[in-house]
């Protein structure tokens, strides 16, 4: 990580922890507002070795998605299957602070860590998964030349003709 970003996440890091210590999050979380609504959590992936630095926002750290688990068991959220949440959300019988989890993709990081935390924490996810990359076991041609481009630390790479 540069010194940009690492200053980058300190400084929210700090920013966070002083909304929290003033009870920010717990004056929203318990609002008439957000108890009525559904809170859907979308994740892409969870880091295996640095995908969170090269793309924080598709990717975070086994850890931080442990971390958020553990929030929203503080919380008391109440974490149900996307179909059910779909169901009461329509019918009006959503129980308060109300959080659906999905993950994107369904690749080997989600079954790696994203299950055994699922399961430490007792929560729910629905998982999409992309059946073209069942039926072709093939990487994501885009992904994985950024992901090579940026791990290299070449702005561009020429190929012989």
């Amino acid at each position: 990580m540069n010194f940009r970003a690492s200053l980058k996440k300190s400084a929210t890091k700090a920013l966070l922890g002083a909304m929290k210590s003033v009870g920010v999050f717990s004056r929203s979380a318990s609002s008439e507002r957000r108890r009525a609504k559904l809170l859907i959590l979308c994740y892409h992936g969870l880091s295996i070795d640095d995908e969170h630095e090269w793309l924080p926002k598709l990717f975070t750290t086994p850890e931080g998605f442990r971390q958020r688990l553990r929030a929203l068991r503080e919380m008391q959220a109440n974490v149900l299957p996307l179909g059910e949440a779909v169901e009461r959300l329509h019918a009006g019988s959503l129980p308060p602070n109300s959080v659906v989890i999905t993950f994107d993709d369904g690749f080997y990081d989600f079954l790696k860590f994203g299950v055994p935390s699922l399961e430490e924490f007792r929560m729910p996810a629905t998982l999409y998964l992309t059946t073209h990359y069942c039926d072709y076991r093939l990487p994501i041609v885009n992904l994985a030349l950024d992901y090579l481009l940026w791990k290299s630390n070449r702005d561009f790479v020429t190929l012989p003709a």
